[in-house]
């Protein structure tokens, strides 16, 4: 009886693997498993093997491709300092107000296009705020993504040591913790 359970569960285990790899895509097929290595998935942002300290990050000016939940790939695109977004200076301009977004694949925007993902969102309607009310300190709001898929809080606060604080952030994010259950 076990072993007629663990084959049935193989099999159902099997299926629902290549149904979603042919609707998902193919680095659903080993994924979870020591398998996967033999998958090229390179582009997908999924991967992000530029290893820096203790975290790792995807490489400058890449163009990775993600799945939108209709189930049809799009471009990510990747910044000059290896992170989502458009590029920014890594001296803070005069009059800006800089916010920092860490976290893990819900602040990167796993499954959505560039112009979806939360920061981008906080960018676009603080920018909107601050021009209604004209004010004269501060010209603008930059809101920069520092979030990474699969990085556990461990790794944040060493990727927030290296690359958030010498950008000297006015407002830190943190949005994350659900990849350390996975530890």
């Amino acid at each position: 009886i076990l072993l007629f359970l663990f084959i049935f569960f193989l099999i159902i285990e099997i299926l629902l693997r290549v149904i979603c790899t042919i609707r998902i895509g193919p680095h659903v097929l080993f994924y979870g498993t020591k398998l996967r290595k033999f998958i090229n998935i390179k582009d997908s942002v999924m991967v992000h093997d530029n290893k820096v300290k203790n975290y790792s990050k995807y490489y400058p000016n890449q163009k990775r491709f993600d799945i939108g939940k209709e189930g049809k790939f799009f471009h990510v695109g990747i910044n000059s300092k290896g992170f989502r977004g458009k590029d920014f200076e890594l001296i803070k301009p005069d009059n800006v107000l800089r916010i920092i977004c860490l976290g893990e694949s819900s602040t990167f925007g796993f499954g959505n296009k560039d112009n979806e993902t939360f920061p981008h969102h906080l960018e676009k309607i603080l920018n909107k705020k601050i021009n209604s009310l004209k004010c004269k300190k501060i010209k603008s709001i930059e809101v920069i993504n520092l979030g990474i898929p699969h990085l556990h809080s461990e790794q944040i606060y060493s990727l927030f040591l290296h690359e958030a604080i010498p950008l000297s952030p006015n407002i830190v994010i943190y949005y994350g913790g659900i990849n350390d259950a996975t530890i």
